[in-house]
């Protein structure tokens, strides 16, 4: 049995607004958890200075808010666009395996768009 009966646990209002409220409680723990891995990857001075560096690290904040379907297209895109040489390039590349392996890949993503 799922979690949510036709009995009426919840109202059609309710679930709209739990529906509504999961793409920002999800990209809270998503950005939290990146801002995390670029204090640790030593990118925090190429965000502030490098405009680069601050387009991929916003647009990979941002990738939550896409519809579920478009999320690991996006991301492909995205990671497209890396520089191949630069000072920050293999810390950049870094991040972005992290947010393959913590956040595409997971099962749990995978799941929803079947």
């Amino acid at each position: 049995m799922g979690y949510l009966h036709s009995s009426g646990d919840y109202s059609k209002r309710q679930l709209k607004v739990v529906i509504l409220l999961l793409p920002a409680i999800f990209s809270a723990e998503h950005r939290s958890y990146l801002i995390k891995r670029l204090r640790k990857l030593g990118l925090t001075d190429a965000y502030r200075n490098d405009t680069d560096t601050q387009t991929i690290f916003r647009c990979l904040l941002s990738l939550p808010l896409l519809p579920v379907a478009d999320i690991a297209p996006g991301f492909q895109e995205l990671k497209a666009l890396l520089p191949a040489q630069s000072a920050t390039s293999a810390s950049r590349l870094q991040l972005f395996r992290y947010v393959e392996r913590q956040w595409i890949n997971r099962q749990v993503l995978q799941a929803v768009c079947a």
